[in-house]
């Protein structure tokens, strides 16, 4: 993406921003290669909490890999997950140059939170009890399902069990390697800081995560 287009899709996701409310996360991520991708542009982060030191999404990460782009022009209304429970309504519209080539994803995360407490609220006045998690619209799109990366250390909990933490038990080389292939997996390392991160978290030195990350690369 040249530096006119790129100016003009960050100030379009600026004016998105704005005219959609504070509800809508919008993100532009700009696409340097079929590896690599970063985030060039977002308003209101606050929605998942990201800015423009996050890493990409899991999803986000596999369309660009498997060239989803190539079949359909945008995906829409598919689950977009946080950590902490929280769920989005989320659509992603692929720009392409003149021969069809990804330059990069436009993204949209919907905060549904508030409107399915007022749709419960409403039911609830008839006697009606649906629990929120019933609430699907007719249009959702099941085959896909966003994961937003929480904290480095929410991620890590989440990977290793947490009574390994609780005790003077010393992880075996093997575990350790495994548990740095489902860090990598999950693009923990793609985090700003991340080394530092996981080396202070799980007491092993960064070199030593760097030789285990070079030992799952080879694999």
């Amino acid at each position: 993406m040249d530096e006119e287009l790129l100016r003009h899709y960050r100030t379009l996701v600026e004016f998105l921003g704005k005219v959609l409310g504070s509800q809508y996360e919008v993100v532009l991520h700009v696409v340097t290669s079929e590896e690599e991708a970063y985030i060039g542009a977002i308003a209101n982060g606050e929605v998942s909490g990201r800015s423009l030191n996050s890493s990409l999404t899991d999803l986000a990460r596999n369309m660009i890999k498997d060239k989803k782009y190539k079949d359909c022009d945008y995906l829409f209304n598919y689950v977009g997950k946080m950590a902490n429970g929280k769920e989005f309504s989320s659509s992603t519209y692929f720009i392409k140059d003149s021969k069809g080539e990804l330059l990069g994803l436009l993204c949209f995360n919907f905060d549904t939170t508030k409107h399915k407490l007022v749709a419960q609220e409403i039911l609830q006045l008839a006697n009606i009890r649906l629990p929120i998690s019933k609430m699907v619209s007719d249009t959702q799109n099941d085959e896909y399902v966003e994961h937003f990366p929480g904290s480095i250390q929410d991620i890590i909990y989440d990977v290793v069990d947490f009574d390994l933490f609780q005790s003077d038990l010393q992880l075996t080389k093997d575990k350790k390697i495994n548990i740095i292939k489902e860090l990598n997996d999950r693009n923990v390392f793609q985090m700003k800081g991340a080394v530092q991160e996981v080396s202070s978290v799980l007491k092993i030195s960064e070199a030593s995560i760097y030789r285990y990350l070079q030992l799952i690369q080879r694999s």
